[in-house]
């Protein structure tokens, strides 16, 4: 038998490991969530840089869309260019449709904000009085429908991002593109 401990004897506290479990998630949450900021942090430019490649690649390929639907049209029409006026009415049904005259980096496409513009230099001229190396189509600060203008209108800075230049594309008349740097 045993000798009676003196004093009143105190109750077990029992622990709760209901509070522990939830700090411990609380805890990786935590972690997981400063985690994820610090990677969003580094990798947003990367994906920014990434996203700007890829819109300069899709207008690149409009431009060349376009200027292959002028010749198809020129082909049709005595080897005359479009109206600069109403160029995109007239050469949409030679092309891929209505989205392959909205730069990619205009961001009103649900205004109807097209970015491209026809050289009004060559309105209705013949393709043998221009020179090929003569830009056709290009980026343009005018974002309406069948805009039409001199290069004056190309955004600057550029609308572009190649490397580290801000660039805008032009198709010339001979179908080739180039990048223009201002």
């Amino acid at each position: 038998m045993s000798a009676p401990l003196d004093g009143p004897s105190a109750p077990l506290k029992k622990s709760n490991p209901t509070l522990i479990v939830l700090a411990v998630i609380g805890g990786l949450a935590a972690t997981c969530c400063i985690g994820m900021a610090v990677l969003i942090a580094v990798l947003g430019p990367v994906f920014r840089l990434a996203r700007a490649g890829e819109q300069s690649a899709r207008c690149v390929g409009n431009l060349r869309r376009i200027g292959s639907a002028i010749s198809l049209y020129a082909a049709d029409n005595d080897e005359r260019l479009p109206n600069a006026d109403q160029w995109m009415d007239q050469v949409e049904r030679f092309g891929g449709g209505t989205r392959q005259f909205q730069c990619p980096a205009v961001r009103s496409f649900d205004r109807g904000g097209y970015g491209y513009a026809f050289n009004k230099a060559l309105s209705g001229k013949s393709k043998s009085e221009i020179d090929p190396k003569t830009q056709l189509v290009f980026d343009s600060s005018l974002l309406l429908r069948n805009a039409n203008s001199g290069a004056e209108s190309m955004p600057v800075p550029g609308r572009h991002i190649r490397g580290r230049l801000r660039v805008d594309h032009a198709v010339l008349e001979d179908g080739s593109s180039f990048a223009v740097t201002k």
